[in-house]
């Protein structure tokens, strides 16, 4: 790097320099295009899954922090959300199975997720459970009503 306050040239040394450094420049971007239209970005083909965006990239870091299957975790809830185009979503056991989470793990993270401030889950005995996407700040990304849980089932409610 050469130190102008002692560079001694004219003004054509200094305009030699600066023209030489935009053709290099726009070799490099030339380059970059290049290597662009010849890799293009894998695209999904007609009837394959595909998950939809944008995703904060806040909330998958804090995702990903969870450890473990959060990856595997995170892009189903956001696939799914994508898919059904709403909030929240339900996650059924299929789903999980085809993102290769086991329902165990999915329990744990789900957990780890609500303590991170990802999501609110509702949870019914028998039943997928409905999560609600937050924005790392802890808002609802999209207002829907969630369904309360079942009350405990006591003998007085059993039917004869």
């Amino acid at each position: 790097m050469t130190d102008l306050t002692r560079f001694t040239g004219t003004t054509q040394d200094v305009r030699g320099l600066l023209d030489q450094q935009r053709k290099m420049r726009s070799q490099v971007q030339h380059e970059k295009r290049k290597t662009a239209e010849s890799n293009p970005l894998p695209k999904h083909k007609q009837g394959e899954r595909f998950v939809r965006g944008p995703i904060p990239c806040d909330w998958l870091h804090r995702a990903l922090a969870c450890g473990g299957k959060s990856g595997h975790l995170a892009l189903a809830l956001w696939w799914l959300a994508g898919m059904q185009r709403c909030n929240p979503i339900r996650l059924t056991r299929q789903v999980a199975r085809d993102f290769n989470i086991s329902p165990r793990c999915v329990r744990r993270l789900l957990s780890k997720f609500e303590r991170a401030g990802l999501v609110q889950v509702a949870r019914k005995r028998g039943r997928g459970p409905q999560v609600v996407l937050l924005n790392p700040s802890g808002e609802i990304v999209a207002n829907a009503p969630m369904e309360a849980p079942d009350a405990p089932r006591t003998n007085a409610d059993a039917q004869p």
